[in-house]
């Protein structure tokens, strides 16, 4: 039987499907759900390379680096010293879990809040203890290069407004996309630019449960960083937050839809019951 499966997430070509039906690309991963399903069930460890940061030309470009650049930086964060990022990871994790509620604020005009107190808190540093083995669903899976503290937020909880100034839907350029956030759900989604309209096509195509705001990930890696003028972000980089709707399986959440997207906030401030856990971009715990 099965008990491992190592990805790579290379997507060496940008858009693949970017001339896709939305509905059959909805089909496509209502399809492959159940195998996720039976993975997380059978407690199959999952190790996922690339993390937004396996080198391509095209990768490079988005992030406004030399593909050498990038190829050093993915590898600086593969070999980073995993026991030091499992030490931060625990005293981010123990911050989270003795912590209620989460205020996000970027200058783009995020402005969120969501709660957290109660919730199982994850750590993604680069190793799959016995421990993890025993807890199994979502501890079992790491994500390289790692350095990621996660969780899903309480139900309902999350409010407000989260922006996402530059992002890039199948290769084509979506502008200030905006998620107005209700009682933990998606209310108005906004944007511009020419990938926008596939962008909420697809949205509006997925199924139950894509609308909701269902996790909250901080990134704790000192060896992973994008240049100052780069503006996008990657999950990884000590002192970045992202959020995102859909699926939250691997968050510790029971959001189950095939669906997900992901806002990177990079530069953000975040507070924890009023303390600054991370200040413009830079984590303080």
């Amino acid at each position: 039987a099965v008990n491992i499966t190592i990805g790579i997430d290379s997507g060496l070509a940008e858009g693949l499907f970017a001339d896709a039906d939305p509905k059959r690309l909805a089909a496509r991963a209502k399809a492959n759900a159940p195998i996720g399903d039976e993975f997380i069930k059978r407690n199959v460890r999952q190790v996922s390379i690339g993390n937004g940061f396996y080198p391509t030309d095209w990768r490079a470009k988005r992030y406004g680096m030399s593909l050498d650049d990038l190829t050093k930086t993915f590898w600086d964060g593969v070999n980073t010293d995993y026991a030091t990022v499992q030490t931060r990871g625990e005293q981010v994790k123990g911050a989270l879990a003795a912590g209620n509620e989460l205020h996000i604020t970027n200058p783009n005009g995020t402005d969120l809040k969501l709660k957290v107190q109660g919730r199982p808190v994850l750590v993604s540093d680069g190793i799959i203890s016995p421990e993890d083995v025993q807890k199994g669903g979502a501890a079992v899976s790491v994500y390289l290069p790692a350095g990621e503290v996660f969780c899903a937020p309480v139900a309902g909880s999350a409010e407000g407004k989260v922006v996402h100034t530059l992002d890039y839907y199948n290769g084509k350029e979506v502008d200030n996309l905006t998620l107005t956030i209700a009682g933990g759900k998606v209310t108005a989604m906004t944007g511009t630019g020419p990938g926008f309209d596939q962008l909420k096509a697809d949205y509006d195509a997925a199924g139950e449960g894509k609308d909701v705001l269902s996790f909250v990930d901080l990134g704790i890696n000192p060896n992973v960083k994008l240049p100052a003028s780069s503006k996008l972000g990657n999950w990884v980089p000590a002192g970045s937050i992202t959020v995102g709707v859909g699926n939250n399986q691997w968050a510790g959440g029971d959001d189950k839809s095939p669906y997900e997207y992901v806002i990177f906030l990079p530069g953000s401030t975040v507070t924890l019951d009023d303390k600054t856990i991370i200040e413009s971009g830079q984590l303080k715990i």
